[in-house]
């Protein structure tokens, strides 16, 4: 089944100022996995996939971009220079607006290059899973 609501977001989508895809230095490792007033923890940080000089990572923090959600994208970046080449919102998330927003976040739990080295598979928190084909930079969820 073809997401019907992935985006890509062109290249020129710049970070507000601020933004580190990197644990800010003055914040302790458990600082860092957390958000939300009411302290959540975040699942770990995934270690990104590099395919042909390309570097394909969870971003955490897509709002700074001007995104509503934080969570829920896959950013490619070129490996050698860290320069963004897109970003695609894998899954929407649907907010409830009674409750607080950064507890409702779904993050990224896994992301694995599949067999044909042309798709990745991501899961998220709530068990949903998703391909990416890197190519067509379209998402089918499974």
């Amino acid at each position: 089944m073809l997401v019907p609501n992935a985006q890509v977001i062109p290249a020129c989508a710049q970070p507000q100022e601020g933004l580190q895809q990197d644990v800010d230095q003055t914040k302790t490792e458990e600082d860092s996995m957390v958000i939300g007033s009411r302290r959540r923890r975040l699942p770990p940080e995934l270690d990104p996939i590099v395919v042909g000089g390309v570097r394909y990572s969870e971003v955490r923090q897509a709002n700074k971009y001007g995104h509503e959600q934080k969570s829920g994208y896959l950013m490619a970046s070129d490996a050698a220079t860290g320069e963004q080449l897109w970003l695609l919102r894998v899954y929407e998330i649907e907010y409830d607006q009674d409750k607080e927003i950064d507890v409702q976040e779904i993050f990224f739990t896994d992301m694995e290059l599949l067999d044909n080295g042309k798709q990745i598979l991501i899961v998220n928190e709530i068990d949903r899973q998703f391909v990416v084909d890197i190519d067509e930079r379209t998402v089918l969820e499974k």
